[in-house]
C-alpha cells in the first residue's frame, strides 16, 4: 500500500529512492515527514500516522484534518486486513 510513497513523479530529477525512505524523521515526541520542497509537515503522534497522512495526500492532493486521518487509516487497515507501516 505504501508503495506509492517510494516511486519518482514523472517531473522528478532525483532517481535516488534514499530521498523518499528518508523523509520521515523524529524531533522530540512527535514524528515529521519532509516535503520534495523541503517543508516539515506534522506533528503526528508516531511514525505511522505520519505516513498516513502523506499517503492521504499523495491520493488526495488535500491535507486531511485529525477526523479524515482516522477514518483514512482505519480504512485502509481494514482493507489491508492488518495495520500497515513502512520500514
Amino acid at each position: 500500500m505504501f508503495s506509492l510513497l517510494s516511486k519518482n513523479r514523472k517531473d522528478d530529477a532525483s532517481k535516488n529512492k534514499s530521498d523518499r525512505t528518508d523523509r520521515f524523521e523524529k524531533q522530540g515526541d512527535h514524528w515529521y515527514f519532509k516535503t520534495r520542497e523541503g517543508l516539515d509537515i506534522g506533528p503526528f503522534e508516531d511514525r505511522n500516522e505520519a505516513q498516513y497522512a502523506l499517503l492521504y495526500f499523495v491520493e488526495r492532493s488535500e491535507w486531511p484534518d485529525a477526523e479524515q486521518l482516522k477514518s483514512f487509516i482505519e480504512g485502509c487497515e481494514y482493507n489491508s486486513g492488518t495495520a500497515a507501516e513502512i520500514t
